[in-house]
This record gives C-alpha cells, structure tokens and sequence, in this order.
C-alpha cells in the first residue's frame, strides 16, 4: 500500500459523470481519509454546489478557459515532487495533450497515473484501449458489462492496495426549507418528473408523456406534480402538459444544486429517463421509477432497493459499446428503441406503485 498525498480525478462538466466522481472520491476518503481533488473541463456553480457538504476532503479545480494551462504546468511541475494519484475512471477518447500529460506523469515524477482501460470494443480496439498509454501496470478492464460504477470504485481501491467500501452510492444535501414555501408543495405529498436528457433519443415523446400525464393527473387530482429541467427544457414540457391545465402543475427549472436535491430527496415519488439527474435520485434512495435505456451495468440506475427500472428488449439487440444503438422514427424524429418500446401503461402502474406505498 502506497500512502498518496492526494486524489486527483478529471471531471467532463456532466451532471452524471460528476455524481459518479463524487461517490468514488468519497468511497476514497472512507477508505484512505486521503482528501481528492476533481479537475472540472466545465465547471460551474450547480455542479461545483454538489461539493458543498464535502468541502473538508474534496476540492475541485476549474480547467475551463485559457488559464487551464497554466494550472496543468503547475500540476506537472508539483507532481515531480509529491505522491499524488491520477486516477482516469470513466472511459474516453484521450487528447494528444491528455496522452503527453500522463506520460510525463508516468515517467518524470513521483505521482502515479491510473485508469480502466476499455478496449475490444467499435472505439478501441485490442491493444489500443482507452487508457493503453498508462502502461499494463498502470490500468485495469472496466467490466462495464458486469458492474455497477461502486463496484468498479471498490475493485480500483483494491488494485491500489486499499481496503473497498461496501455500501451502494449516497449522496449528502443540505436541507433548503425554503423552497417549499416557494413551490407551495409538502413534504412527501408531490411526485417529481425529471422527462428530458441531454440526448433527446433517451425520453419517449411528449404526445406520449401527455398521455401518461393526463392519466395520472386523472387517478391524482390534488396532488402537486413538480417538472424540474433545465433552460432549453421548457418546450418540451410545455407540449407535455398540453390540454393539461391544472394548478398543481408547477415548473421548477434551472435549480440551484442544493434546492434541487432538497426538492429529490422530500418528494413522495419521482419518474425520470436516463439522465444523470437518475443517478443523484438514486443516490438519494428516493422511491423512482426510471425509463432506461438497455444494455451495460454501468448504464443502470437501480442500485438502490427504492427503484423501478423500466427498460424494453423489443427490437432492441444493442450494446452501447460494440454496436450501433437499434432506433425507433416516430414522427421524424428518432428513439432509442429500448425506451420508446416501453409501454404507457407500464410508466403510469410503476409510478403509482411508488407513489402509493
């Protein structure tokens, strides 16, 4: 076991992908109570707010803008001197200035640099895997298609010589008590949907969630249903709610970090697509159910006991990394065939299941 001075992971701006950092510098610190350092490509304040009840072992670092060079000459030049590790945990294509980055960590300085390296598959092929240039001793297979991303955490802790942490992924939040007052909504009596992704193929489409809405606003009447969303997401809810008019509907888009995990963690129930807001309900332990997209564990968001995970095998035979997705054109517009093959009927029962319990 070599004793690090400090964690360094890189952060790509996205909300899951970050989620998933801050469960493995977590797991980390349980496990060494060595703190980490995130490298953020996109920062900003709603994803840097995730930090908030961790600040004592888990800094973070804007690599955004012109100044990121400079910080990456620092980071080189202290890593000749001190015991620090890098760590590359979510597969994808390096940069010509990532690759030259981590040799020069790999053979000019005391730090480690280290990964998963996914190869075999339509991007990387045998031998040149995501990660080859770490060295052999340097890397290890992500198993993707066997494990969930805490699984991988524990299994990379173990190749460092430390002891895994078996719990499944939390997720702390400081309580703003303020936003149901806001909202005009109680605790444990609204149900949340989270309908858009970041790519519009991973949600059905919106005459199909009004179907699905208008039939829980049915068996529902009184109950306050909350959209949370971002900026270019009111549109879409917009046609969602269509011929839907009622004042329980309510808008909560472009949350702070903190209000939106108090408006996840207190709702009654919550549906959403596959999204990385997913991955922070989930690590809430909130009563969910989730339309998925099929495939590889590390795609799948029903590691807590409270979720109902929603997926479709008609016509879909896809595996995300060694072939195309299998696609469904409705309306000019194209879905991935394992969530638009969900039926309504199933959607409305999961989540009245969950609101109901």
């Amino acid at each position: 076991e070599k004793k690090y001075e400090k964690f360094i992971f890189f952060g790509d701006g996205s909300v899951g992908d970050h989620a998933i950092t801050v469960d493995y510098a977590n797991r980390f610190y349980e496990s060494t109570k060595i703190p980490s350092l995130i490298l953020m490509k996109n920062s900003s304040p709603f994803l840097t707010d995730l930090f908030i009840p961790y600040r004592n072992h888990i800094g973070y670092m804007d690599m955004s803008g012109m100044g990121r060079f400079i910080k990456i000459i620092n980071l080189a030049v202290s890593s000749i001197f001190h015991d620090y590790c890098y760590l590359d945990i979510i597969p994808h294509r390096a940069t010509f200035s990532y690759k030259m980055f981590a040799y020069f960590i790999r053979f000019f300085t005391k730090s480690r640099f280290v990964g998963f390296n996914l190869e075999n598959t339509k991007n990387f092929p045998q031998g040149r895997g995501s990660c080859y240039f770490l060295g052999k001793y340097n890397y290890i297979p992500p198993n993707l298609d066997k494990e969930y991303f805490h699984e991988q955490a524990n299994r990379m802790l173990k190749f460092l010589g430390f002891y895994d942490v078996e719990r499944t992924p939390q997720l702390d939040y400081i309580k703003q008590e303020d936003i149901f007052d806001k909202y005009e909504i109680k605790e444990k009596e609204y149900l949340v949907f989270h309908l858009c992704s970041s790519h519009p193929d991973r949600t059905l489409p919106t005459d199909r969630w009004n179907k699905i809405i208008s039939t829980l606003r049915t068996e529902l009447p009184n109950t306050k249903f909350v959209f949370t969303g971002g900026s270019l997401d009111y549109k879409f809810t917009d046609e969602v709610l269509a011929n839907i008019p009622s004042p329980n509907n309510v808008l909560a888009y472009s949350l702070p970090m903190q209000e939106l995990l108090t408006l996840y963690a207190n709702s009654k129930a919550t549906v959403t697509v596959h999204t990385g807001n997913a991955i922070l309900m989930n690590m809430l332990h909130i009563p969910l159910v989730v339309l998925n997209i099929r495939g590889i564990n590390i795609f799948k968001r029903y590691f807590s006991e409270n979720t109902i995970e929603l997926t479709s095998n008609d016509g879909c035979t896809c595996n995300p990394f060694e072939e195309e997705c299998s696609m469904v054109n409705y309306k000019g517009v194209n879905y991935m065939a394992c969530l638009f093959n969900i039926k309504d009927e199933d959607v409305i029962e999961a989540t009245l299941k969950k609101f109901r319990e």
